[in-house]
């Protein structure tokens, strides 16, 4: 099984998205609150630093399409488990 990475932070996970880092599940911890799993590649330490140091490799445009995204995917997962 390869390592996995969790995160509820919405800007990391987009980061992380936007970089490729293959999203694997999205869970809901709370009713506001999402959890994001994420496959976890050798370079994955690399990329959190960079975030968190804000030195990003992706242009703003890649990140709003990687957060426009994984919103849809909250939605719909929303939608899907709550429909009477």
């Amino acid at each position: 099984m390869q390592n996995q990475y969790k995160t509820s932070d919405f800007q990391l996970a987009s980061f992380l998205f936007a970089n490729g880092i293959r999203l694997t599940e999205i869970s809901f911890i709370s009713s506001k609150r999402a959890e994001f799993t994420f496959e976890a590649p050798d370079y994955l330490d690399s990329l959190i630093q960079d975030f968190w140091n804000d030195r990003p490799s992706i242009g703003p445009l890649s990140l709003f399409s990687a957060q426009k995204s994984l919103k849809h995917r909250l939605y719909e997962y929303e939608y899907q488990n709550t429909k009477p």
